[in-house]
């Protein structure tokens, strides 16, 4: 045998581990430092940003409900002004070779109206922001009343 092995006692018998059916006591986790207790301020703090939340939220599907209506609005309108003209070409004898739907036209242009007015809505939206306020005083934005429109005139 070489000098390290011999060093190494060794033990005949094996530590065993004594089983009892008893349970282990958990840990009181009520009183640990790392949860502390929550005060008042906290939960007032956190109920505040929840509803502050639930209204952003509510005013995002209020925007989406009215741009709906708005599209609803405009198709139905350029339906009626379909049905005029389609009116007016049988009454004067023509034919007319419109479809029932609308046109891959009217389509195109009322879903570029509906994300002008989406992108306008947004821009308001967040001009309105406590954020965007204090990224314009960041740059020295002068804040001035009125429009742009208001101060050329």
């Amino acid at each position: 045998m070489d000098g390290y092995h011999a060093s190494v006692p060794v033990h005949k018998r094996s530590a065993t581990m004594q089983i009892t059916s008893r349970p282990m006591p958990l840990p009181d986790y009520g009183k640990s430092p790392s949860s502390p207790a929550v005060t008042p301020e906290q939960v007032s703090q956190a109920r505040n940003e929840a509803l502050t939340k639930k209204d952003e939220l509510q005013a995002q599907s209020e925007e989406k409900a009215t741009a709906r209506r708005a599209m609803a609005v405009s198709y139905t309108a350029n339906q009626q002004d379909k049905a005029v003209v389609e009116r007016y070409l049988e009454a004067s004898g023509q034919e007319s070779d419109s479809k029932s739907g609308p046109s891959t036209a009217d389509m195109y242009q009322a879903a570029t109206r509906y994300q002008r007015q989406q992108n306008l809505s947004d821009y308001m939206q967040f001009q309105q922001s406590p954020l965007a306020q204090q990224m314009g005083d960041m740059v020295g934005k002068d804040n001035r009343k009125g429009t742009q429109l208001d101060i050329i005139a």
